[in-house]
């Protein structure tokens, strides 16, 4: 027996509407909101707080599979698929386009696909922390972080039991650091968006031809995605700038600060720390 859902969404390719985490502000310019791997719309919130306060309206959503929106075990979570839940969401939440994304993690391989699809939607793209990996010769140093970083994810999709009984060990505190948050209702979107949006992952050529000024915005001391070599592949692209923050790979309230500047059309100022945050 075929469910109407099903037959909705997995036969006639309606995109499902996200769960919106965060929809508040009631200014003209609208910021969209995009979380990463495994997290949910919630780990916005100071970011969402600060920009109320300079009069935007800011809606972040749970991308699909994670937080509070559908899991359905039929997708394969490729990158097309979580862009077309955003943009139909979007489409309904009644913003006036073009608006700004900002996407963190695996959010910003999301926002890159819609910016790169849909480039008249969006006026300014912020990609804080994004997980870039090309297969690419002649950045060799990036070629080896890469078979770094996807021999660890092979090793934890083909380990879902040792996976979750980390989840469960670490509980608050991996939510708290990273906004991390996996157990086994999410383990499906968390694989196959590991495996479908991240490692075959369309952001390096469509970074190349981006006509959205882009922001992409790195922590100096996150270890969880690889910076090496990023700032020469996208040479070539004049509308991509770069910038690091002395921060890690979470969204914390000097991250969140550091996004509000780009957001609010100002250059990363000074940090309370004892190095100042500078172009990459």
């Amino acid at each position: 027996m075929i469910h109407l859902q099903d037959f909705s969404h997995r036969w006639l390719r309606r995109p499902y509407t996200l769960h919106t985490a965060i929809d508040v502000g009631e200014g003209h310019r609208a910021v969209v909101l995009l979380h990463g791997l495994a997290s949910n719309g919630l780990v916005w919130r100071q970011l969402a707080t600060n920009l109320i306060a300079k009069h935007f309206r800011v809606l972040a959503y749970d991308l699909l599979g994670f937080g509070a929106s559908a899991k359905p075990s039929w997708s394969q979570y490729r990158v097309e698929d979580h862009a077309r839940s955003v943009l139909y969401s979007l489409n309904k939440s009644g913003v006036k386009f073009p608006v700004t994304l900002v996407g963190h993690s695996m959010g910003c391989l999301v926002a890159v696909h819609l910016a790169s699809v849909y480039p008249e939607r969006f006026d300014h793209v912020i990609l804080y922390e994004p997980p870039l990996f090309a297969d690419i010769p002649e950045f060799s140093s990036h070629a080896r972080r890469r078979k770094l970083y996807f021999s660890i994810f092979e090793r934890i999709v083909d380990s879902p039991n040792m996976v979750l009984i980390y989840a469960r060990l670490l509980g608050r505190a991996a939510t708290k650091v990273a906004g991390f948050a996996v157990d086994e209702a999410t383990w499906l979107p968390f694989e196959r968006s590991l495996r479908n949006t991240i490692m075959a992952q369309t952001a390096y050529q469509e970074l190349h031809t981006l006509e959205v000024p882009t922001d992409i915005v790195y922590g100096r001391f996150d270890i969880v995605v690889t910076k090496t070599e990023v700032k020469e592949m996208f040479a070539d692209n004049k509308n991509v700038s770069f910038y690091r923050v002395s921060d890690t790979h979470g969204i914390s309230k000097k991250s969140a600060t550091a996004l509000t500047q780009l957001i609010t059309g100002h250059k990363i100022k000074r940090q309370k720390t004892r190095r100042m945050p500078q172009r990459a």
